[in-house]
């Protein structure tokens, strides 16, 4: 994982982190591992490396060392990636991914977390856009004292341009 800033005089500083430093509890990585062992074949087919960098990526944002914003660009990139007709088993494996988070966080953290993520675009090769409203955990959009995270993609692909809206929910207590 490497943050990129831009000098002032034009240059560019590179600062890499090693993941395995970051990465302490060997028992949650394999949980996640064994977790979503069957969808790897739907959403990193050919690609084991990029499922091994998915499982550290969700751990690290499940200790709370990684943001919202970085997690779910990283499953924009895989969805590009995909054939049409693998859209819908993605849209299955995000609202499994969403409840596991949900409930994970609040395993570690004793805090209710909520997730809310909304697609939008020509799913499956359809003519006409569809909306999909994935939701898990508790969410309220009322309350002011919440922590509320939001963050926004466009997945570009050959069938048409695609929208990711995910607002991440931690109830302060």
């Amino acid at each position: 994982m490497s943050n990129i800033c831009l000098k002032s005089n034009g240059r560019v500083a590179f600062q890499i982190n090693n993941l395995n430093s970051c990465l302490k509890d060997k028992k949650l990585i394999t949980h996640v591992f064994k977790v979503f062992k069957d969808e790897r074949k739907l959403i990193f087919p050919r690609r084991y490396g990029d499922y091994c960098d998915f499982v550290n990526l969700t751990v690290l944002f499940l200790t709370n060392q990684l943001k919202i914003s970085t997690m779910f660009s990283v499953l924009v990139k895989a969805f590009q990636l995909l054939p049409k007709r693998r859209h819908h088993k993605f849209i299955e494996f995000f609202k499994k991914y969403i409840l596991f988070i949900c409930t994970m966080q609040k395993r570690i953290t004793k805090r209710d977390v909520g997730i809310k993520l909304i697609i939008q675009g020509k799913v499956s090769g359809h003519t006409r856009a569809q909306k999909f409203i994935i939701k898990g955990g508790k969410f309220s959009l009322q309350k002011i004292v919440n922590q509320l995270h939001y963050a926004k993609f466009d997945g570009f692909t050959r069938y048409g341009v695609f929208g990711f809206s995910v607002w991440y929910h931690v109830d302060i207590k």
